[in-house]
């Protein structure tokens, strides 16, 4: 018994860390078809220094991480920002044409509006205790092409604030 316990001590301290996985909602597609202006949405690039590409943030002391339920964040910010787009009344182009971001890389046959970018940043960090204090970070880089023409546009948002009621098997 004596040489058992230390070892199962041992396994257990290499067991794999608890994961917390999060999902985005998607906006809800509007009740009629839109009739602005056309746009073309481009693929964003996932320029985030991170080791795995769901990972999206960290829990308590340990740290546990968080990831992603879906999966590729570039991926769900390209189809939130067409989702957006929807949702405001501009009719969103077919397909997703890759873009290298430059003017010499556009095709005119996307049309007058092309939007793609990198994600930059996306972190969420959850304290420990009843009330643990969170704080998530976006930070994405918008390259707007109009014309002949290519605007960008960062834009960065640091949000903090105290989960009420947290528990582990809620979220688990």
């Amino acid at each position: 018994m004596r040489l058992l316990w230390p070892l199962l001590v041992g396994l257990l301290a290499c067991a794999a860390p608890a994961r917390y996985m999060l999902s985005l909602d998607p906006f809800t597609p509007p009740a009629t078809a839109p009739q602005g202006e056309k746009v073309v949405v481009t693929p964003f690039t996932d320029e985030r220094e991170v080791k795995e590409q769901g990972l999206i943030g960290s829990r308590g002391e340990g740290p546990t991480p968080i990831y992603l339920l879906q999966g590729d964040p570039a991926v769900l910010l390209t189809q939130e920002v067409k989702d957006y787009l929807l949702q405001k009344g501009l009719v969103v182009g077919g397909g997703s044409p890759p873009w290298d971001l430059t003017l010499e890389g556009l095709d005119p046959s996307w049309g007058p509006l092309v939007i793609g970018g990198k994600l930059r940043r996306l972190w969420v960090e959850v304290g420990g205790g009843p009330v643990p204090p969170c704080k998530a970070q976006v930070a994405v880089d918008f390259a707007v092409a109009k014309g002949r023409k290519v605007y960008w546009r960062k834009v960065e948002l640091e949000v903090e604030r105290r989960l009420g009621g947290f528990k582990e098997e809620k979220v688990a």
